[in-house]
This record gives structure tokens, sequence and C-alpha cells, in this order.
């Protein structure tokens, strides 16, 4: 069940009060503590407007906005923990393909197929070869076509496509930096994000495997979306896959749904941003809980450990002001207490 069906009615059912269409604009803050949450409430068009919502913690500030937005927060704060916030941000580099098919495969309605195989994950650059539900808006904002090509692409690839994608999750080094989450000139947070060398040629084999797989499954073609796109047949064009430059800016479309680190909880004190109970170094009273905190890209999905570490960190704060603590796995709800 999503946030919206569980988490957050369980939070209003316990007292809390949720705030929609607004953003965090910096925490106030003086010393080692914060005393202000400022925010601005945004409009239809996700425009901030010039209505303000300041919140004043009683007892803390839980900061959780990912991997690329806690950075972002904590930079408009003052708050960069000896310039190393936003440093060391991964990212799983997700290659993908569209094969078209004979005929339509209504990729878009139904129950999510997602269906996936670990065939290839072993090694120092492995990846899962994965399938999903296939939207229009994905396929029109994969290529960097546009007018009369973008157009024949949706007529050709949508009704009658299928999408298989490549979830590179190994090959990182310990010593490269890959991401950093930095402020653009308008205070929001940006990603530069540089691609491992070891990925890049296992990125370029995963759309040679992916092509097979749709070709033994009677795809027609298959288009890879390159910067022009890539067309292959059965017959012609598999050679070119291994042409690919990932490396280069605005030649190849990769994809990411999973963004971490940025904030770390890390034994290494040089990269350290937050401490082992989750508070934010030398602050009292904000803790940071979200996939920032990661000292690495994990090797799969992130959602179950950010599940987890969430349960952690409601422990931590519970325990510190001396509440009790359970989790009901009959309900599946977290229950601290009434009125923290």
């Amino acid at each position: 069940m999503s946030g919206f069906v569980k988490w957050l009615p369980d939070a209003v059912a316990q007292g809390a009060t949720v705030y929609t269409d607004t953003k965090v604009d910096k925490l106030v803050w003086s010393g080692d503590r914060i005393s202000e949450v400022q925010a601005r409430f945004l409009d239809g068009k996700t425009r901030p407007t010039l209505r303000k919502l300041i919140v004043r913690p009683a007892k803390g500030v839980l900061l959780a906005v990912g991997a690329i937005g806690t950075p972002g927060v904590l930079l408009r704060s003052g708050l960069d923990v000896k310039k190393r916030v936003g440093k060391y941000t991964h990212i799983h580099p997700v290659t993908i393909c569209i094969g078209k098919y004979p005929e339509p495969t209504f990729p878009a309605y139904g129950v999510p197929d997602n269906m996936w195989s670990p065939k290839f994950g072993d090694g120092n650059t492995g990846y899962l070869v994965e399938t999903g539900s296939f939207f229009p808006v994905l396929n029109a904002s994969a290529t960097l076509q546009h007018g009369d090509a973008l157009h024949k692409i949706m007529l050709d690839y949508y009704p009658s496509g299928a999408i298989m994608y490549a979830h590179h999750m190994t090959g990182f080094e310990q010593n490269e930096e890959y991401g950093r989450v930095e402020l653009d000139k308008y205070g929001e947070p940006e990603l530069d994000y540089k691609l491992a060398r070891s990925n890049v040629k296992a990125m370029q084999e995963s759309l040679e495997v992916m092509s097979k797989i749709h070709f033994a499954a009677g795809a027609t073609s298959v288009l890879h979306l390159r910067n022009p796109p890539l067309e292959v047949t059965p017959t012609s064009g598999l050679d070119e896959i291994r042409k690919i430059d990932f490396a280069k800016p605005q030649s190849a479309t990769i994809f990411t749904v999973h963004v971490m680190g940025g904030c770390q909880m890390n034994k290494d004190q040089e990269r350290a941003c937050v401490n082992n109970d989750f508070k934010l170094r030398g602050m009292r009273n904000l803790w940071v809980v979200d996939a920032s905190i990661f000292p690495t890209g994990l090797g799969a999905n992130p959602q179950v450990t950010i599940y987890a570490l969430a349960l952690w960190a409601a422990r931590e704060i519970c325990e510190l002001h001396g509440k009790p603590f359970a989790l009901n796995h009959q309900n599946g709800g977290v229950w601290p207490w009434p009125g923290y």
C-alpha cells in the first residue's frame, strides 16, 4: 500500500498535520538548534506563491526530502557540514530499449507487468534485466527527437511496444565521487553525475542482450534511445549498439530512479555528514532520514532499506525522549505515542 493509503492516514490519526502544495525554503538555526522551518505554498503549476508557512518545532525537525532534495535544503540553509553536503551521490544507471511487435500490446493497461531476471547480475558490472509498464510520456521524454520524427516514433512504438530495461547495480568504486548535488542560480538542487568507465561497457552489452530477448519474443524491431535514435532489426544494426558513447553528454538517454548519498552516515570521518543516531553533525534537533544518508550505492532497489532506516530513526528519536516505541505487526503501523 502506498503512503497515501497507509502511512499518512496513520500519522494523521495520531495527531499529525499535513501541509500539501508547500515547499521548504530553508531551516533557520542558531548554534546547534533549528528554530524555524520556512516554507511557501505553491500554486497549481507548482510555482511558489507569496503565502508563507513557518513551523517552529517543539522538539526537532526530521528532514526526508530525498538524496537530491535534502542536500538542497541544507545548502540553502547554510548547513553544509565541512563542505561535504551533496558529495558522493550515487545512482543506478538504467539503460532502456523498446521493442515493436506485430500486434497491439496495450502497454499501459492492466496490472503492472514488472518482471526481472538476475542472469546477468554477477560480476563487477552486473545488471538486472527488467520489464515494466510502458506509458506514452516515457516514450516522448526518452528521446531528443521532436515534431514529425517524434510523432512517427510514438505511432510506431507506443501502441505495439514493450519496454525492457537494465538496472546496473555494481561496478562502483569507493574512491570515485560519481555525483554531486549543488544549487543552481535559482537556489534549486541539481545533480551533476559522471558515469564510471566500468559501467559503460556493461551498458552497451545490456542493450545488445535486451535486443536479442525482444527478437526472441517476436519483436520486428527495437528502438534504442540514442541521439539520433537507433532502430535495429533481427538482421541489421546490432553492431551499432556497441558504438553508443554513454560517456558523451547528450549522446544517449540514461535513466535512474534510485538516488542515494549526498548526506552520508559514514564511518569515514572525512565523508560523514550524519551521526549514527541520524542527527546532522553539529545539530541537536535535526535528523536526516532518507536515502541521502547512504554511504554508497546499494546493489538493489533502495526502497526497503529506506523503510528500515525510517523505523530505526523513529526508535532512536522515541527513546531519546523517553517515549515507548512499538511496531504493530498485525496492523502494519508504527505507533510512537499520541500527541508527540
